[in-house]
């Protein structure tokens, strides 16, 4: 039976072997999964606002997506992982309250695809926008995602892969 990890708004998490990465509810906000296939190792994070936590900010800094992209791969790297192995999805940055200027999850995946270009890591696959909650499952062992829509239980998605590329599942 595999180890599950459950992840709220502001978590961060590494893991490796036979453990699953879940978060759910996630609708303005944006989970980054990130997989280094070299070494197996896998890690998530569940963003809810655009770049950096303020200087005087100090309850749970991880709600930024600077702060959560950093920590995520500063977890990877002190495990061994290495940028160039690592690859990532986006899942997110809806507007479920379908607020016309309602602009919060778009500046999410902005931040998130521009720090992650930033640190080189390539992202593979996307479920971004419209209005429905979505909610993302990671098989650490196995390397496949598995993607909810609205009230729908988790279907497969892709699979990371050797050499970037991705399979569909």
């Amino acid at each position: 039976m595999p180890e599950i990890i459950d992840l709220y708004t502001g978590d961060v998490k590494v893991a490796q072997g036979r453990c699953l990465l879940i978060t759910k509810a996630i609708a303005s906000c944006v989970a980054v999964a990130v997989f280094d296939n070299s070494l197996r190792i896998g890690g998530m994070a569940h963003v809810m606002l655009p770049g950096k936590a303020p200087k005087s900010y100090d309850y749970e800094e991880n709600r930024f997506a600077r702060n959560a992209i950093d920590s995520l791969i500063g977890q990877m790297e002190d495990k061994g992982c290495k940028a160039e192995h690592m690859e990532a999805t986006v899942v997110g940055g809806g507007n479920v309250l379908r607020r016309k200027q309602d602009a919060v999850g778009m500046e999410n995946l902005r931040s998130v695809k521009e720090i992650l270009r930033d640190k080189k890591i390539k992202i593979v696959a996307e479920e971004s926008g419209g209005y429905e909650r979505r909610g993302l499952k990671l098989e650490v062992w196995s390397g496949k995602l598995y993607l909810s829509t609205g009230d729908d239980h988790f279907k497969p998605w892709i699979e990371f892969s050797i050499n970037n590329e991705k399979l569909m599942i």
